[in-house]
């Protein structure tokens, strides 16, 4: 089933197929929080995509022609890293024309997701540091939307420290998140996430001081180690 999905999605151009690989549903704070991340990375992964502009992709349930593949000289150019040859290789082939998103339920690949914070942020550590190897167009891409989910929450912080019309404040800040809701309901629904609509006011706080945590240990210097 899961193949033949995956394979369903191939046109006459294409030779990347974007698969969804979401999280198995646990108890607690931090299994919601996982997911959301991926969730987010997800809208972001086949957005991109759908407008022409595909960047990367999850190994987890990613397909590619062995064409591609061999005119790539596989991952001779990631060898070096101990993750991120699948992102990079879509990154360096993905194109308007060549690029398949399939987000069939009978498509996903479900993984167990890291049970502590430190392990996740390290598990996440290792992924990301093969985004600063993207074309420089999505890495600037990518910083603008972190930047702006950053300012979203600072920026009224910062307005009601200085006394500027909290009420007003509020109701922008309110009518952005009520919008943000709204365009993305049933995205939740389509990824197999609806039940973090209730929290994903909290979890989207909690996703913007993660994205924080993790750009600072980003740029500490990685360890010399594949695990």
């Amino acid at each position: 089933m899961w193949l033949g999905k995956l394979v369903g999605a191939y046109m006459n151009e294409t030779e990347i197929v974007l698969g969804h690989a979401p999280y198995e549903k646990q108890p607690g704070f931090l299994n919601k929080l996982i997911r959301y991340e991926n969730f987010m990375a997800a809208i972001q992964c086949f957005g991109y995509a759908k407008a022409g502009i595909p960047y990367m992709g999850v190994g987890r349930n990613l397909s590619y022609s062995k064409k591609l593949f061999k005119g790539f000289k596989g991952f001779d150019k990631a060898k070096d890293l101990p993750t991120g040859d699948d992102d990079l290789l879509v990154n360096a082939t993905a194109t308007r024309k060549n690029t398949e998103v399939c987000i069939d339920k009978d498509a996903f690949v479900y993984t167990r997701a890291e049970t502590t914070f430190a392990a996740w942020l390290n598990q996440k550590r290792r992924h990301l540091r093969s985004g600063f190897k993207y074309r420089f167009y999505h890495v600037v891409l990518l910083f603008l939307f972190s930047l702006s989910l950053f300012l979203l929450y600072t920026m009224p912080v910062y307005l009601l420290a200085k006394g500027t019309m909290p009420l007003v404040v509020a109701g922008v800040l309110g009518g952005v998140l009520l919008l943000k809701l709204l365009t993305t309901f049933t995205i939740y629904r389509k990824l197999g996430e609806a039940d973090l609509i209730t929290i994903s006011p909290l979890l989207d706080i909690a996703y913007t001081v993660y994205l924080l945590i993790i750009f600072f240990l980003i740029l500490l210097k990685p360890k010399k180690s594949w695990t």
